[in-house]
């Protein structure tokens, strides 16, 4: 019985290896593996697209040159991996096209060897609805080392979200609406407008042109080469572009529509820069284009690598999402991060400036060194994620992008629940946008910056340059980059990585202190499962902070190599003396928790109370603290002690406790907030820096939320008096003071404000601010007010529908 089971399956697996086609295009076959076999390469595509955007639907034709580098061979694991191809695979021509929004014309497919003029004749073709794969058998075997060009026509509908070939609206600055045609192909999308080896490792170069109306501008990764008027329909043109380097499938990009624009050069005028903006607002394009320059040049540094190409556009769309979309020479970006003007918040910079840098590096690391399988695409991701941060605080140091940046890194801690940032191999094209989540991205940036921090970062840095230089131009992995960092440095860095990236949770270290030796006790278990310390044995590199009352401070470096270890402390420490203390995991650089004995803890707290740790290293004790806490791991007491200890000086640890706190502790937060405002009033200390700023007007907001009345009659003066004064992070305070407590002249006045105002960013944020009011009136007063408001802009049916829900809830 099992002999006959055992040859079923084999006649199942023979059966789905020949992919299943026994019908014509409608059908659907069974190669049902997400992986396009390695054999058949592309070298080229000559793609030309004609968008009918009255119908919202395209047609096309490619032509794919390709070459055959390989034997057949099988996808196929278990059972199925001893089975090769039957001879219909050596037929076979397997790519990528998602039958949902495009459909092949079957009569159009024609395979034409190098050298002939005759095309093979196609026997069959047929879809995979999983993998969103086209199936094409031809009547003879494609031998290994052979070319030929494979031609395919199609057509395909234009979309309503940002994927694939989608459409967008826009407002111009006289409030029109202005449509655009934009692609987002990341991280497999491309094959939802035209046919390709839509996958890592597949690179090619690409020929495209587009025909539209002579209207409409076309911008793709290249530049324009030609435009070729068309005799019988004056109004519309072909316009061609140059050929691109190689990159792969979901680096092409092509925007359609009517921009402004403003440019200027960079590298020594080597490279042309463009921001192209809405009609009539080229000026909110001119600061992200300032930093596009600066940072072009600074990465070309950094990589030892020049740009490839002689010139970078940037576009804006108000929808736009960006998903592991690298497209190379053409950069798009949502309105909120590329238009900027003299009323954008300095936080609005921040996140601005760091997702335009990830963008830009990613033309070094996702198209010129592209991964070679999706499993290994978050690598890519948590690079380009910890560059950006570090790399806008070296070339804008005045926004503290770092900082900001490191904050969000030590919450990823907390957050590590089921996270792995490595897994297996997806299997449908749907599994793998699950790569790209703001969780894996963090906590592998997180990795990323622990690595650098022990590996110092002059070393890190010249191994990723090593590692840049071995694979440009190549497809790599994960052991060519840890290959590269174990040429720079002792640590064992493959024990120390690969656990990190392809294991769920990181570790817990409890570290307790024996007189006995003068050494520190550190045992292991996994956060958040606590598993019994025999299950776990990471290999870690740690920092520690050893210090004195008299002022003696030492920083001891060492690696953790087992479940349960001791590390020896400087012979002049002792914890018998008031006022020592040691800190483990300096600045919270290390991807891990620590969890201290009542007595090492206590004396963290007469630290911190002393203002003797740094501000990461206080950020550091919150968020593991919490997160110990909610785990009882360490008790809610301890939380509220430090927090004592901790006082309310800074706004950013202010405001970390805040976001920390339990129901309990919330009053003794707000008393802090209340103690801030008493110290600093409306207005920013020179003391203070870019995010203590920030936090400190969130914290101001925070009073106005919780009704606390000095902050609005303060706030309200101001409205009154004008608002010219104070710093425009704190605006958003006294709008919301107005809408909760303002009479109906001044919340009128605000109207106002919103109405004049050119700007379509200051016009939402007033808006948005209005909303928070209560009051039937005031909320009658402000739906009447955007509905008479005649410009356009993003976000406004949001507010009109929120408004809409409020009433209806009230039954106003």
């Amino acid at each position: 019985m099992n002999f006959v089971i055992i040859l079923a399956l084999v006649a199942l697996i023979s059966d789905h290896a020949k992919a299943g086609c026994t019908g014509n295009g409608s059908k659907s076959c069974g190669y049902d593996f997400l992986r396009l076999p390695e054999r058949i390469k592309p070298l080229q595509y000559d793609l030309s697209i004609t968008p009918n955007l009255e119908q919202n639907s395209f047609t096309g034709v490619v032509d794919i040159k390709i070459q055959v580098v390989a034997p057949t061979t099988s996808h196929k694991k278990s059972l199925k991996s001893l089975l090769r191809f039957p001879e219909s695979g050596d037929k076979q021509i397997v790519l990528n096209a998602d039958r949902r929004i495009l459909s092949i014309v079957e009569e159009s497919i024609r395979y034409t060897e190098v050298g002939k003029t005759k095309a093979v004749p196609v026997s069959n073709f047929c879809y995979d609805e999983n993998s969103k794969n086209i199936i094409i058998i031809l009547n003879k075997k494609l031998a290994e080392g052979s070319k030929g060009t494979l031609h395919l026509e199609f057509s395909g509908r234009i979309q309503q979200n940002a994927r694939g070939l989608f459409r967008d609206d826009q407002f111009d600055l006289d409030g029109s609406k202005s449509g655009l045609i934009l692609t987002q192909f990341g991280p497999s999308k491309a094959r939802e407008m035209f046919p390709c080896f839509d996958e890592p490792g597949f690179k090619a170069t690409f020929k495209l042109s587009v025909y539209l109306p002579t209207s409409l501008d076309v911008i793709s990764n290249t530049d324009l080469i030609s435009v070729s008027a068309d005799p019988v329909n004056t109004h519309h043109s072909t316009v061609s572009f140059d050929e691109t380097p190689l990159m792969l499938s979901n680096s092409l990009a092509l925007a359609i529509g009517k921009f402004d624009r403003v440019q200027q050069t960079a590298s020594n005028g080597r490279v042309r820069v463009k921001v192209y903006t809405p009609i009539g607002r080229p000026d909110e394009g001119k600061f992200m284009l300032n930093v596009a320059c600066k940072a072009l040049e600074e990465l070309e540094k950094f990589f030892v690598t020049p740009y490839p190409l002689d010139k970078l556009d940037l576009i804006s769309s108000p929808n736009y999402e960006n998903r592991g979309a690298d497209s190379l020479g053409l950069i798009m970006m949502p309105n909120s991060v590329l238009l900027m003007n003299e009323e954008t918040s300095v936080e609005q910079l921040q996140v601005g400036i760091s997702i335009l840098l990830k963008t830009l590096i990613n033309h070094w690391l996702g198209n010129m060194a592209a991964m070679k399988r999706w499993s290994d695409l978050p690598l890519k991701d948590s690079l380009a994620t910890w560059l950006s941060g570090n790399m806008t605080d070296n070339i804008f140091p005045e926004y503290e992008v770092e900082l900001s940046t490191n904050l969000a890194l030590q919450k990823a801690k907390e957050n590590d629940v089921d996270i792995k940032i490595l897994s297996n191999e997806p299997d449908s094209a749907e599994a793998v946008e699950k790569y790209y989540t703001s969780g894996t991205s963090i906590k592998g940036a997180s990795i990323i910056g622990m690595l650098r921090n022990y590996m110092h970062p002059q070393h890190f840095d010249n191994a990723l340059r090593h590692y840049l230089g071995n694979v440009i131009h190549k497809s790599t992995e994960l052991s060519d980059f840890i290959g590269s960092m174990s040429k720079f440095t002792d640590l064992p860095v493959r024990e120390i990585f690969e656990p990190l990236f392809t294991t769920k949770g990181h570790p817990l270290f409890q570290v307790d202190y024996v007189p006995a030796t003068n050494s520190l006790r550190i045992r292991q278990e996994t956060y958040p499962e606590f598993r019994d310390i025999r299950y776990d044995s990471w290999k870690m590199p740690m920092t520690a902070i050893v210090s004195n009352h008299r002022g003696r401070e030492e920083e001891i470096e060492f690696v953790v190599m087992s479940p349960d270890e001791s590390i020896k402390l400087p012979d002049w420490f002792a914890t018998s003396e008031e006022g020592n203390f040691v800190k483990v995991n300096k600045n919270g650089a290390g991807f891990f928790h620590v969890m201290y004995s009542y007595d090492l803890f206590e004396r963290l707290l007469g630290a911190v109370a002393k203002d003797r740790l740094s501000l990461l290293d206080k950020v550091d004790l919150i968020t593991s603290t919490k997160a110990l806490a909610i785990r009882r791991r360490q008790g809610v007491n301890d939380l509220s002690n430090l927090f004592q200890a901790l006082g309310g000086k800074d706004p950013i640890v202010v405001r970390l406790m805040r976001d920390n706190s339990s129901p309990d502790q919330k009053s003794m937060v707000l008393r802090f907030q209340q103690q801030l405002f008493t110290d600093h009033g409306f207005g920013e200390p020179k003391s203070m820096g870019t995010n203590q700023k920030l936090n400190y007007a969130m914290c101001l907001q925070d009073l106005i939320m919780a009704d606390y009345q000095p902050v609005a009659e303060a706030a309200l003066k101001i409205f009154d008096s004008g608002l010219h004064m104070i710093p425009s992070a704190q605006k958003d305070v006294v709008y919301l003071a107005v809408a909760k407590f303002g009479d109906d002249k001044q919340f009128i006045k605000l109207l106002e404000m919103a109405r004049s105002s050119k700007s379509a960013q200051e016009k939402l944020t007033v808006y948005d601010c209005a909303s928070f009011t209560d009051r039937p009136r005031l909320l009658k007063s402000l739906m009447a007010a955007l509905d008479s408001d005649p410009a356009k802009f993003e976000g406004k049916e949001r507010i009109l529908s929120d408004i809409e829900r409020k009433i209806s809830a009230r039954n106003i």
